[in-house]
C-alpha cells in the first residue's frame, strides 16, 4: 500500500523539526552552519506544507506557514554574507596581489555580515520560531489523512516538473539573474517533492533522478551565489567601499560567471530531454 499522506507528512516534520532545533543554538555563537543548516530546515517545513496544503486544508494555518517563510527570510541575508565572505570570494582572490587589492572591502563586508547576523538573531526571538515549530509539530501530529501518499504524489511531481520546465525554458541561464534564481526555486522544489516520496517508486530510477537533480541544484546555486555577490557589492559601494577593491571583485565575479554559465547549460539540457521516473 505504501506510505499514507499523514504519516509522510509528520515524518518530514519531525525530521526537520528537529533539524532546525539542534542547529539553532549554533546562530547564537555565530556559527555560519547554523544559520545555513536551520534555514535548509525551515525550507524544506515550508515546501512540505505548501506542497500537502490540498490534504492539509486547515489543519496548519496559514499565519504559521508565513511565520516560517519569514524566519527563513531572516536567515537569508545572514547567509548571503556568509556565503559571499566565506566561499565566493576567497575561491575569486587567489593570490596575495588580489587579496591586498580587495583587502578594505573584505573589512567593510565583514562589518556588515555581522550587522546581518544580529539582525537575524533579533528577527528570530521577535517571530518566536521555537513556538512555532513547537505549533506545526502539534499540527502534524492531529493531521489525519490515511490516503496512500502514492494516490496524490504523481500529481504533485508532474506539477512541479512543469513548473521547473516553464521556469528554465532551453537555458535558464539565457535571461538573466532573476530568471536564473526562479529556474533554481523550481528545481529546489522538485528535488524536495523527489525526496518526499522517496519509496514508492522504482528505487534506482529514483535514485538516479534524485542526484541529477541535487548537482543541476548545486551548479545553479554556485552561478546563483554570484549573482547575488554583485548585488552585495553593489551595497558596499553605497557605502563607500574602495573603487579598486570593488573593481577587481565586479571583474573576477563576472568571469566566473560566464564560465559557470557553461557549466550549468548541459546538465539542464540532459535533465529536459530526460523522462521523470514517476511516469
Amino acid at each position: 500500500m505504501g506510505p499514507r499522506i499523514a504519516t509522510a507528512f509528520r515524518r518530514i516534520v519531525r525530521t526537520n523539526v528537529a533539524r532546525a532545533r539542534d542547529h539553532m543554538p549554533d546562530i547564537a555563537t555565530d556559527d555560519p552552519e547554523g544559520v545555513h543548516q536551520t534555514r535548509v530546515a525551515l525550507r524544506r517545513l515550508r515546501s512540505a506544507v505548501v506542497l500537502f496544503r490540498p490534504s492539509l486544508g486547515k489543519t496548519v494555518p496559514k499565519p504559521l506557514e508565513t511565520r516560517l517563510k519569514t524566519a527563513a527570510q531572516a536567515l537569508g541575508t545572514a547567509r548571503d554574507w556568509d556565503v559571499f565572505l566565506q566561499e565566493t570570494l576567497p575561491s575569486l582572490l587567489r593570490d596575495d596581489d588580489d587579496r591586498a587589492t580587495a583587502a578594505p572591502l573584505l573589512a567593510l563586508a565583514e562589518t556588515t555580515r555581522k550587522r546581518a547576523r544580529a539582525a537575524a538573531k533579533r528577527a528570530l526571538a521577535n517571530k518566536g520560531l521555537t513556538g512555532s515549530l513547537v505549533q506545526l509539530e502539534r499540527a502534524s501530529g492531529e493531521f489525519e489523512d490515511s490516503s496512500p501518499l502514492g494516490d496524490q504524489a504523481s500529481d504533485w511531481l508532474d506539477r512541479r516538473w512543469k513548473t521547473l520546465r516553464k521556469r528554465g525554458g532551453k537555458d535558464p541561464t539565457a535571461h538573466g539573474a532573476a530568471a536564473l534564481h526562479d529556474a533554481r526555486i523550481a528545481l529546489k522544489k522538485l528535488r524536495y517533492a523527489v525526496e518526499f516520496t522517496d519509496g514508492l517508486y522504482d528505487r534506482d530510477a529514483h535514485a538516479a533522478f534524485l542526484l541529477r537533480l541535487t548537482e543541476l541544484q548545486k551548479s545553479m546555486g554556485g552561478l546563483n551565489d554570484l549573482a547575488v555577490a554583485l548585488e552585495l557589492l553593489e551595497k558596499l559601494r553605497a557605502a563607500d567601499v574602495d573603487e579598486a577593491a570593488a573593481k577587481l571583485v565586479e571583474k573576477r565575479i563576472n568571469r566566473a560567471y560566464r564560465d559557470g554559465a557553461r557549466e550549468v547549460r548541459k546538465p539542464w539540457r540532459a535533465l529536459m530531454r530526460s523522462e521523470p521516473h514517476w511516469r
